[in-house]
């Protein structure tokens, strides 16, 4: 269902900007979601049918790669945009130390993961407080992001920035994106803890 969405919207964004889909950072980072969830779900469909520990620790590995990939690509598509409407400088510095923070802290949790079988092949964190840090911070962040998109296009307001329907229009889209990805967050959050707290 993610990767069907991912590919409604991914078309939907390049749709007549095919050429400049690559000078175009909000696309790209679109793109790179794309293709991350789509990779994601083709080792996490396999990772399923594994048995062996080799094969299995291997196809964890990059299931969470692509996981926390497509988690920070689809933040990068919230922050750019945010950092596009903003018009302070230092609130934009915040954002993209916040967006390479989530990328190392991806890597963090790629690092900190193992198979285990329960009974099928499956990622579990090695460190508990390792997966409850990422979820966290992930959470914090789509909040943030949330409340940022209102206050910029003044989406539950009669006046203020949004008042162009097309400005407006923009705004609930991302509103919409960034709650479903909160949402998404939350469930990653008992994915990844779940096994832990059996």
């Amino acid at each position: 269902m993610l990767l069907q969405a991912s590919q409604a919207a991914f078309f939907s964004a390049i749709n007549g900007h095919v050429k400049t889909l690559f000078l175009h950072r909000r696309r790209l980072a679109l793109l790179a979601f794309q293709l991350c969830v789509s990779l994601y779900s083709i080792f996490q469909f396999a990772s399923l049918l594994l048995l062996a520990d080799l094969p299995c620790q291997i196809a964890v590995r990059f299931t969470l790669l692509f996981d926390q990939c497509a988690r920070v690509a689809i933040l990068g598509l919230g922050i750019w945009k945010v950092i596009d409407e903003s018009a302070f400088k230092a609130e934009k510095f915040v954002w993209i130390v916040m967006l390479v923070l989530r990328v190392f802290l991806g890597g963090v949790v790629v690092s900190f993961t193992q198979k285990n079988f329960i009974p099928v092949c499956f990622p579990e964190p090695t460190q508990i407080f390792v997966g409850c840090i990422a979820i966290g911070f992930d959470i914090a962040l789509w909040v943030l992001l949330l409340m940022r998109i209102v206050g910029l296009w003044g989406l539950f307001a009669d006046q203020g920035r949004g008042g162009r329907s097309e400005g407006k229009s923009q705004g609930y889209g991302m509103f919409l994106i960034a709650l479903t990805v909160l949402g998404w967050s939350v469930v990653g959050g008992y994915i990844i803890l779940g096994p832990v707290m059996l």
